[in-house]
Parts: C-alpha cells; structure tokens; sequence
C-alpha cells in the first residue's frame, strides 16, 4: 500500500508518466543492512 501512495504522489508531481516502471525493495528488519527480502515492479498507471 506504501509503495502504491509513494508512486502515485510521484507521479501527481511529475517525476514518473503513466507506463514507467518503478522498482520498489523493502526489508521487514529494520535497521539490518542487507535484509531486504522483498523486490517488487509497480507499472505507473
């Protein structure tokens, strides 16, 4: 949900136009350097 706000604020402020490819990583350990489990492609609609 995060990633889809952070896309879409930047979007409405016109750093990414509809068909860009955004590639979000996120860690559910904080503060762990190199726990990022989670890598995902959002497609700005």
């Amino acid at each position: 949900v995060a990633a889809h706000e952070a896309v879409n604020l930047l979007r409405d402020k016109g750093y990414l136009v509809s068909g860009d490819l955004v590639i979000v990583t996120q860690g559910d350990v904080m503060s762990t350097v190199g726990s990022t489990n989670t890598t995902r492609i959002l497609t700005v609609e």
